[in-house]
């Protein structure tokens, strides 16, 4: 069941990995916007994490199953890097920025929640730590080619965090089939 999990939720970071490291820079060099502007930009991200993860994610896990979250949430942050490569003004960027840290902050929890319900009490420490282990390596992965990608062209690294994200979610939909996921997955967050 890890294993499962742990393949989607490797695309899904990889592409919030991507996301995150390098928006600052395509706003920079897609919009002219200084060092003010890209603060502000974290700001946003940081406020709307905060707000979903910290507020809204209760009601959530409260009304539906881990699938539906975590399949939503990743649609949603997929359709948001579109908006953001595609938006004609900064300020229509820092909207899908917050849309899509609101969407990373319901789905990443509910799938540490998925993480956390596969396995027993036993070795909770020992999946948090593939968890974060899967972390590392989309980060590590993502900075390794994003660089030479956004040198090629700013939008670059954001087309390959959209292949990354269709990915996690076909992932997730042909893994996650089995009654041993289902179990984990379909139920509502505790």
């Amino acid at each position: 069941v890890v294993l499962r999990i742990s393949l989607a939720f490797f695309f899904f970071m990889f592409t919030s990995n991507t996301f995150v490291l390098f928006m600052d820079n395509y706003l920079s060099l897609h919009f002219q916007i200084g060092t003010l502007g890209t603060s502000l930009a974290l700001m946003v991200f940081g406020a709307a994490l905060a707000l979903t993860s910290g507020f809204v994610i209760t009601r959530i896990n409260a009304r539906f199953v881990r699938w539906t979250i975590i399949a939503g949430g990743t649609a949603v942050y997929l359709l948001m890097i579109v908006l953001f490569i595609g938006a004609p003004s900064s300020i229509l960027s820092f909207v899908a920025i917050a849309l899509f840290a609101g969407s990373f902050g319901l789905a990443y929890p509910t799938f540490l929640g998925a993480f956390s319900a596969s396995v027993g009490e036993d070795e909770q420490g020992w999946v948090m730590g593939v968890t974060t282990a899967l972390f590392t390596l989309g980060a590590g992965i993502t900075s390794l080619i994003g660089g030479e990608l956004m040198g090629i062209d700013p939008a670059l690294p954001f087309y390959v965090a959209i292949g990354s994200a269709l990915l996690s979610l076909l992932l997730s939909g042909a893994l996650w089939r089995g009654p041993d996921v289902r179990r984990v997955v379909v139920n509502k967050a505790a």
